[in-house]
């Protein structure tokens, strides 16, 4: 009997609360989108830019405006990218230039890097009797403003088409797990947790929000939650929820669930054997 006793991760349990089946697709049958959405490949080059200023290898707006063009030039006439209506190659070069200015601006203002940091990392950690997998951005001495002292923390580099409430930094279950697997690695205890989002609207803007670390009670709860849904996966509890079949113009995998769809099959999915039973452990929230 199939247990699905894989690595899990914050972003499969999103995907399973949405919907039961939709997960099942996506990691047991290893089905995937031909294409992908531009602005994912832009927060990925974006994210690039913001390791290379921590790393000092980029050091002034100019250089960080270049870079991020460097880094965005070869998927000028990339076919498998798709863009929402108004939204082109050429909009998201513009905003992600200056905003890489910004970057290279704001970033050293918020963390310290001539101490002790970890950037980009992989970490893997364990919640009840389920391996669990992250990928950290950042996590090291940081602050609000000049006038508080260094603590250290974590930071999540984030895109975005709008700026957001405070409250979406404070019940951030990515950000909570970055906590468990950066104490649970590193020894250290985490004071502050943030979002670093970088906003390409027409003014392309940063917007930094923080919050305390979580609480244990926050902690433990988070860790109960985890646990049940991984304990439903593992006895074949797959529901599907049919409210989420056309949510935001239609879940991916209609080809597969609705028979009027299959034709759309061959044009819009492809099943890839290496993520078959979530064996390949590369579906992570970044």
């Amino acid at each position: 009997m199939e247990t699905y006793g894989f690595t899990r991760s914050v972003s499969q349990r999103r995907l399973y609360r949405e919907c039961g089946v939709k997960w099942y697709h996506r990691y047991v049958g290893g089905w995937t989108l031909k294409t992908k959405k531009a602005q994912y490949q832009f927060g990925n080059i974006i994210e690039q830019v913001c390791g290379e200023v921590i790393m000092k290898a980029i050091t002034s707006p100019t250089a960080a405006s270049t870079r991020f063009s460097e880094l965005w030039d070869p998927y000028r006439m990339d076919a498998t990218l798709t863009y929402r209506q108004n939204l082109t190659w050429k909009t998201l070069n513009d905003r992600g230039k200056i905003l890489a200015q910004h970057i290279c601006v704001q970033l050293p203002n918020v963390i310290r890097v001539d101490d002790w940091y970890q950037l980009q990392q992989q970490l893997r950690y364990r919640i009840g009797e389920a391996d669990e997998l992250c990928y950290l951005d950042f996590c090291g001495f940081g602050r609000q403003d000049a006038s508080e002292p260094w603590k250290f923390g974590i930071l999540d580099f984030k895109t975005a088409d709008r700026t957001e409430q405070q409250t979406l930094v404070e019940k951030d279950e990515q950000l909570t797990t970055y906590q468990l697997a950066v104490e649970t690695n590193f020894n250290r205890k985490v004071e502050w947790l943030a979002l670093f989002r970088c906003i390409w609207t027409t003014e392309p803007k940063i917007q930094v929000l923080w919050t305390p670390a979580r609480t244990p009670e926050e902690i433990e709860k988070f860790k109960a939650a985890a646990i049940d849904v991984d304990r439903q996966i593992k006895a074949g509890v797959f529901h599907e929820n049919q409210s989420a079949c056309h949510a935001w113009g239609g879940c991916q995998y209609q080809p597969l669930c609705f028979p009027s769809q299959k034709h759309r099959l061959d044009t819009e999915l492809i099943q890839d054997p290496r993520k078959i039973g979530g064996e390949l452990d590369t579906d992570i929230e970044i």
